[in-house]
């Protein structure tokens, strides 16, 4: 839902935005490149104790993640390697922004660290290392999905929802708040995306 809304909103920066990249004549891919750099410099920011500040950062370079796309389908340069390329960054860039925070975490094991209860890294690190690898796997899921011809945009975590969850986390300096829900919502995403995919085989 979020990101149908989030789509229509973006759609009246994004058409200017994208006639202002086909004027530099920049790549679909080295914008794909470009956005996981950002990312990269956002985990960098979270690393270095800017939780607020790589929060809002996570939300804007998220933002802009339809940008190739968009320009690929304008400058007719959709090929199935772009696709490919920008899917694997969307994934590289989330697992980037949340080994920042273990990064920044790591660092004050003996303060809160920003964090408004889980100060005790024995909770705190599991849950991120949960978060990572369970949205790598419902991104999976979807993609197995999709190869087996079959349509997977089931399940109340997408990856619209944990952006956006995580990074008002972060900028509000409470991030271990949504990770004890993201987490969990986040296995209960991949269990109906399983559960979505076993009714489709039975109908096929």
């Amino acid at each position: 839902m979020l990101e149908r809304t989030g789509r229509k909103l973006l759609a009246i920066v994004e058409d200017p935005l994208v006639r202002t990249l086909v004027r530099w004549r920049l790549t679909p891919n080295r914008l794909t490149w470009l956005g996981l750099g950002l990312a990269a410099g956002t985990a960098l920011l979270i690393a270095s104790g800017f939780l607020r500040v790589g929060g809002l950062a996570f939300l804007l370079v998220s933002a802009t993640d339809s940008l190739d796309g968009l320009l690929a389908r304008r400058t007719d340069q959709v090929t199935r390697f772009g696709s490919c390329l920008d899917s694997t960054c969307d994934r590289l860039s989330e697992a980037l922004v949340l080994l920042g925070l273990v990064a920044y975490l790591q660092q004050c094991p003996q303060q809160p660290c920003g964090m408004v209860f889980l100060h005790d890294l024995r909770w705190s690190l599991p849950l991120v290392y949960v978060v990572m690898a369970a949205s790598l796997t419902v991104s999976y899921v979807k993609a197995r999905a999709e190869g087996a011809g079959l349509e997977c945009k089931t399940g109340w975590m997408q990856r619209s929802e944990r952006i956006v969850a995580l990074g008002l986390g972060m900028a509000f300096g409470a991030a271990d708040v949504v990770l004890v829900p993201l987490a969990l919502l986040l296995v209960i995403t991949i269990g109906q995306r399983l559960a979505h995919i076993a009714r489709l085989d039975r109908t096929a």
